[in-house]
């Protein structure tokens, strides 16, 4: 079967949670908003998100997407048997990705750095072993409880991030700008070596 193609379209406040299988669905430059809620206004306390809330989305290609006020909170973007899951160059503002399975995810140069307003992209409990986030923009992304073992974060923007119980063994932080942030139980170095302990933050790059 032919994977599901959503590319270039506008999907405002859908639902895919009915949708058990779109398995490799292309969301190529697709833009995912919220609707309006029964005010009929757009950005208001009632407005209707799109939810991708335990979707399989294995696979999935969501190159140069828009993913704004999206629930993705469980979803699975681990890679299926031909591909694995591609955000590269996508823009996420307030995206709660908690929970999600990223395992391989290529989500170079995405941009996941939040709005202005200071509402920032849930990244919680999610899996990114062996994600690339390879010059990603991340500023204020909250990772706790998160696990990037052997994750790319090779020149990522990392100011004000959240490792807060955050499992990074293995993973890449050369080049990153990490000015402001916040580490705490951050496990960076092998298993079998003390787990790092953070409570300051570090006020340049690592």
């Amino acid at each position: 079967m032919a994977p599901q193609d959503f590319s270039g379209q506008t999907l405002e406040g859908k639902d895919f949670r009915g949708r058990t299988d779109l398995t490799d669905a292309i969301f190529f430059i697709s833009i995912l908003v919220s609707a309006p809620g029964p005010d009929g206004l757009v950005e208001t306390a009632d407005d209707i998100p799109t939810k991708l809330i335990n979707t399989n989305l294995a696979g999935a290609d969501f190159r140069e997407a828009v993913l704004t006020d999206v629930d993705a909170s469980g979803a699975n973007f681990s890679p299926s048997l031909k591909q694995v899951a591609n955000f590269s160059g996508a823009t996420f503002n307030t995206v709660n990705l908690s929970g999600a399975n990223l395992t391989s995810a290529n989500l170079t140069a995405a941009d996941l750095s939040g709005e202005p307003d200071g509402s920032f992209n849930n990244l919680s409990k999610a899996n990114l072993t062996k994600a690339n986030l390879s010059v990603a923009k991340l500023k204020g992304a909250n990772f706790t409880d998160a696990t990037l073992v052997n994750a790319n974060l090779t020149g990522a923007d990392l100011e004000s991030v959240v490792f807060m119980k955050t499992n990074a063994t293995g993973a890449d932080f050369r080049n990153t700008n990490f000015t402001d942030g916040v580490a705490f139980l951050l496990r960076i170095r092998a298993p079998k070596t003390r787990t790092l302990e953070l409570i300051s933050a570090f006020a340049a790059p690592i």
